[in-house]
């Protein structure tokens, strides 16, 4: 939990959380700030992929860099953070959206992407 303690004890022993949301528990307990509201309407098979990284790299384009209409963004990574900060961007409406990776074959999906 985020003030450090935990909710899981086995013999009487405690059990921590990593990263504090015990994704291979088959039940957990979380604090609010681990959940999001989903829409009844989404697809869980789709949904179910929006993981931190999605929220890391468009939060780091909108809430961190705060990137407004016309900038020029630049992007190192092509992962699953990177990408979906060019998503960001590209929803920021920057007019030139720089990726750098050493692989070559995610620059298609950036393009795809923003």
């Amino acid at each position: 939990m985020p003030d450090g303690t935990t909710r899981f004890y086995k013999d009487g022993e405690p059990i921590y959380h990593y990263m504090g949301c015990s994704t291979f528990s088959e039940y957990t307990v979380l604090p609010e700030i681990s959940l999001a509201k989903v829409n009844k309407e989404a697809p869980l098979e789709e949904v179910c992929l929006l993981g931190c990284g999605v929220t890391t790299g468009m939060g780091a384009v909108m809430n961190t860099a705060k990137v407004e209409e016309g900038a020029t963004v630049a992007i190192f990574g092509l992962g699953g953070i990177g990408l979906s900060a060019v998503i960001g961007a590209a929803m920021a409406k920057a007019s030139r959206i720089i990726v750098i990776d050493i692989n070559e074959s995610k620059f298609e999906l950036a393009k795809k992407l923003g």
